[in-house]
């Protein structure tokens, strides 16, 4: 092998490493610790959640290696931005994170919404004075500020903190993701101290990466859409398909049904009582 040769091929092979490195480096996905069901690190200690379970299902679509980095939802939002993180998981669209990162196509949709204490009358605004809990980054406060400036904010550094803050009776109105607030009121045991009072928004969830990686982006669109619909609709309803009112919806129509029939037998007593005596003197 004559010289040239040699370099050429040390020149290739130079060029060729940064592809072979990063093809064979796990990808880094962020996203919060404490929003269950989106994604949370469960009583086993490991990543939990419907986003979770999405990107694993994209990891073995396209057959790459991905690390979970689940932390306080302000450090991921960061991390996605200066790289340190590969991906965050999902969040809304804005325009003030747009300048910051690249959305990709949207995962699913979910809705935002106000919680208060029953004691808490909301109109068209939240009741004067009242202050109004949101995350710090999230989504929920950017919506606070816009539509109601009013409103004193009461910023908590993750979802956990803030529903932690309404079990002590710290928080009387909140404005979370609506499947989060349902998951987290029912798991600490407060799901009858507070009433969703009023949907605020219902936005799509977006995959991100810093806007200094736009192939990323392109790869995470096209092999999203490979996935069967069914298999996406499958891990959704895993986590998101639920209605917090079902029971007392069954309790309802139980105690219709038995009111119509206490009323039905009332009306028709005679006939009953008729039909009663006709069987007895058959049996006679």
């Amino acid at each position: 092998m004559n010289k040239s040769i040699l370099l050429s091929f040390i020149a290739a092979i130079l060029i060729l490493l940064p592809a072979i490195a990063a093809a064979s480096t796990p990808l880094i996905i962020t996203h919060s610790s404490s929003m269950p069901p989106l994604a949370f690190i469960n009583k086993e200690g490991e990543p939990d959640g419907v986003l979770i379970d999405f990107w694993k299902e994209w990891s073995e679509q396209v057959e790459v290696e991905i690390i979970f980095k689940l932390q306080p939802w302000k450090e991921a939002v960061q991390e996605t931005v200066n790289g340190k993180a590969d991906i965050n998981g999902g969040m809304f669209y804005s325009e003030s994170r747009a300048k910051k990162l690249l959305y990709g196509d949207y995962l699913f949709h979910i809705k935002g919404s106000l919680f208060t204490t029953p004691d808490i009358i909301v109109n068209d605004q939240i009741a004067d004075g009242q202050s109004c809990g949101v995350i710090k980054a999230d989504y929920s406060k950017i919506f606070m500020e816009e539509h109601f400036p009013y409103t004193k904010l009461m910023l908590f550094n993750s979802a956990a903190e803030m529903f932690n803050a309404a079990a002590e009776g710290r928080v009387k109105a909140f404005v979370a993701d609506y499947p989060v607030a349902i998951y987290l009121l029912s798991e600490l045991g407060i799901a009858n101290s507070f009433k969703c009072v009023k949907d605020l928004y219902t936005r799509n969830l977006y995959p991100t990466v810093g806007r200094h990686n736009p192939d990323l982006i392109k790869r995470i669109n096209l092999d999203m859409a490979a996935i069967p619909q069914k298999r996406k609709k499958t891990i959704i309803n895993k986590w998101l398909d639920f209605t917090p009112d079902s029971e007392e919806h069954r309790k309802t129509a139980a105690a219709i049904v038995f009111l119509a029939l206490i009323a039905m037998t009332y009306i028709h007593r005679n006939e009953i009582r008729t039909a009663f005596k006709f069987v007895k003197d058959k049996l006679v």
